[in-house]
């Protein structure tokens, strides 16, 4: 029987916190996510300052856990997501998090009331503030700052996180059978190496025992006898390895096809996301522009500005989820590695894809040649050369027009490439950091912060490595390998 995984060994929990973070700065909804237990996972994204009183003393923070524990506990009998309200009447969207059947985790959302608390309610917060050692004026204060958001509203951001969250655990749960099936395949592959080397020294030591039975053929008609024995059991043995080498054979054509169907369901992710996940959204965007439009003089300011924020946070939404999945597709969508050359990529990106940065900002792109050619999937250095070096023109210093200067050389059989710039460059203390999701330096960059990390996705899938040397300031230098073209 297989071992059960816990969420944590499925996901990247820091990457899953980035996603609950920028979820919360785009729709201002708070959400956790817990194990079966009610053990944290995550951290409270957007916490109302209400809950995090009522979390401050010991007895609150007893109460909220047996609260949540219930609210969990009914959102799985009843096998979908549900909304609930807990002690203090605070309103919650609760979602059980199952995978192949076992519950892994319960994601809470929310934090909200549909309406004002009313007198009763407030009355039932001041009793329950004094059970729990909080001045009641102090509780009622935060009460009543609570945000107010209709239910259905709750409901479809909620849920939106949570079909992400889902899917994002269900391929974790796909990547570790994956693990698992390819150590069952390496166990099997050994144990059969061992009995071949095993069957083949006593193979060995029953011929030469054969060869002394010939020589003494003449004189020695029982060890014929015993010989031609031996020979039906080297028959039997032979038999046997053949039968075992064919199940081996099948057990091999059975794991195949497992990770086929396992890439499958990784296209099917991506199906999911740019269809299931990107249409509620382009909704919100779309339907928000024609009522702004509908409205247009009937708003005040602050009217005016809430339906910006709305209109932004949605194309920020779509913006994160295409870049999830452009980062997906450096694996769902590979391509075969085939020799390509590099400074013809780099010639056709400044003809199209970088034609317009090069003429706002005034730079150009020098190469150093010869540069070596690669041995990779074409469309992906292409997107790794576009990112590295749209990176440099974007990043240059204020009246300095950028410079891009792309050189290579081989090394030990691997092609190194480095695209360096005159621009602002980076603190030593980020050169680890911006490699990974969601990391942006800046706080005006309107960019998903996906880009470096689609770079270092695809360099890895290649057997090579990327890093950068930089100073603020004196620009940065980014390099990478990768194998080099047939010849």
């Amino acid at each position: 029987m297989s071992k059960k995984s816990n969420l944590e060994e499925l996901v990247d929990l820091k990457e899953l916190q980035l996603i609950q973070d920028s979820f919360a700065n785009t729709v201002g909804t708070s959400s956790v996510i817990f194990s079966p237990e009610g053990e944290p996972l995550t951290q409270f994204s957007n916490p109302t300052g209400f809950c995090s009183l009522i979390q401050s003393t010991e007895e609150g923070r007893r109460r909220c856990f047996q609260s949540f524990m219930a609210m969990s506990q009914s959102a799985l009998a009843a096998k979908e997501p549900q909304i609930h309200y807990c002690f203090v009447h605070g309103g919650h969207f609760v979602a059980p998090i199952v995978i192949n059947g076992e519950h892994k985790g319960t994601m809470f959302a929310g934090q909200f009331i549909p309406r004002r608390f009313s007198d009763a309610q407030l009355a039932d917060i001041r009793r329950v503030a004094e059970e729990i050692k909080i001045d009641p004026e102090v509780l009622v204060k935060e009460a009543k700052r609570m945000r107010v958001v209709d239910e259905d509203k709750v409901w479809n951001y909620s849920c939106l996180l949570f079909q992400i969250v889902h899917v994002i655990a269900r391929v974790g749960a796909q990547a570790e059978e994956l693990r698992r099936a390819k150590n069952a395949l390496q166990k099997a592959h050994d144990e059969l190496e061992m009995r071949v080397q095993e069957r083949t020294a006593e193979l060995a030591e029953r011929n030469r025992e054969l060869q002394e039975a010939n020589r003494r053929l003449e004189k020695q008609s029982k060890e014929l006898r015993a010989m031609q024995l031996a020979t039906l059991n080297i028959a039997e043995d032979l038999d046997a390895a053949r039968k075992e080498a064919e199940n081996a054979r099948k057990q091999l054509e059975e794991l195949t096809r497992k990770l086929e169907r396992s890439n499958q369901e990784l296209q099917d992710f991506v199906y999911v996301v740019s269809h299931d996940l990107k249409a509620p959204v382009r909704k919100v965007a779309m339907f928000g522009e024609l009522l702004k439009e509908s409205l247009a003089g009937r708003l005040d300011e602050d009217e005016q500005e809430n339906f910006e924020f709305m209109i932004e946070g949605a194309t920020r939404m779509q913006q994160l989820i295409d870049a999830l999945l452009t980062y997906s597709r450096v694996q769902t969508r590979a391509k075969p590695p085939e020799r390509v050359n590099l400074k013809e990529v780099i010639e056709d990106l400044k003809e199209v894809e970088l034609a317009i940065p090069l003429e706002e900002s005034g730079g150009r792109i020098e190469i150093e040649e010869p540069l070596p050619d690669v041995y990779a999937d074409p469309s992906q250095v292409h997107q790794l050369l576009q990112n590295l070096i749209a990176n440099g023109l974007k990043y240059h210093r204020e009246g300095v027009p950028p410079v891009i200067i792309i050189r290579g050389r081989v090394e030990g059989g691997m092609a190194r490439i480095e695209v360096q710039d005159n621009g602002i460059g980076i603190p030593e203390e980020h050169h680890a950091r911006i490699f990974g999701m969601f990391q942006r330096l800046h706080a005006d960059d309107k960019g998903t912060g996906v880009g470096l990390a689609v770079c270092k996705r695809i360099v890895e899938r290649h057997g090579g490595e990327i890093g950068v040397v930089s100073r603020p300031g004196e620009g940065s230098t980014f390099w990478f390998t990768m194998p080099v073209g047939e010849r």
